[in-house]
């Protein structure tokens, strides 16, 4: 009795440990591993496993863990004392998950991507275990950052939001994350730009982009997006989902910045 009282708080329960066949992906590929399941100093029912795909998102300077996806394995399992379970997971990843990718190596975690996996045990606290994975972009998002380079630009960061700032409002759009890309001007454009995002707003047949501006001498008035469509200077910048020449996306990027006033 004393055991599984312990067992209830978390004090020699059921451990679990989540083995992966790669941590290294895409969006659109399947995640797949293992998970270990020992049983603790006393007899347990575990109803439900749960792995959680998390991220980190930014809201006012701040940042917090954020769950992009949920994939419940419907198992029910009675772990007895020290006894040991496998069951084997297999998901494709979303395709709006979040690259990690992070240009600067000290602002890793806006950018993070894990996978934290779960065990409902009853009349518990729920053990659980967290795995880093590294999720490159989608290929067309890698063609759209190419692109942006050979336009005369810098990735200077990533971060993740679950809406986006625009003309001093917050406003969700459909993904349920959202990525953006910070670049700061190389080429020809300093001077006249300090910064400019994309910001990763739709996916389907087409890839959307919000452009905002951070214009050297109006600040962050000059914004590219026709999200409300009330402004002849503001629009959006679209692509082919299998797009393969970052040329299309200079070209784009240069039009937008032209009718920008840039």
């Amino acid at each position: 009795m004393v055991r599984r009282l312990l067992a209830s708080f978390g004090i020699g329960s059921a451990r679990v440990d989540t083995l992966l066949t790669s941590r290294t992906l895409r969006p659109g590929e399947r995640l797949e591993g293992i998970v270990h399941l020992r049983g603790g100093q006393a007899e347990q029912r575990v109803s439900g496993i749960y792995l959680d795909l998390m991220t980190h998102v930014e809201h006012d300077d701040r940042l917090s863990a954020h769950r992009v996806a949920r994939f419940d394995l419907e198992e029910d399992v009675r772990l007895g004392a020290g006894q040991e379970a496998e069951v084997l997971f297999s998901f494709v990843l979303p395709p709006y998950t979040p690259s990690t990718l992070a240009p600067d190596p000290r602002r890793t975690a806006r950018s993070q991507v894990w996978l934290r996996t779960g065990l409902a045990v009853a009349w518990g606290l729920d053990p659980q275990d967290s795995d880093p994975l590294e999720v490159l972009p989608l290929p067309a998002v890698e063609v759209v950052l190419e692109g942006v380079r050979q336009a005369g630009f810098r990735l200077e960061g990533v971060r993740n939001a679950t809406q986006l700032m625009l003309q001093g409002a917050w406003l969700s759009l459909p993904l349920p994350v959202l990525q953006t890309f910070s670049f700061v001007p190389t080429g020809g454009y300093q001077g006249r730009l300090d910064k400019l995002e994309l910001t990763l707003s739709a996916l389907g047949e087409e890839l959307e982009f919000v452009l905002q501006l951070d214009r050297s001498t109006s600040g962050l008035g000059g914004l590219i997006s026709d999200i409300r469509d009330t402004d002849e200077s503001v629009q959006r910048l679209r692509f082919p989902a299998d797009l393969a020449e970052p040329a299309l996306v200079r070209q784009g990027l240069e039009e937008a910045l032209e009718q920008g006033g840039v």
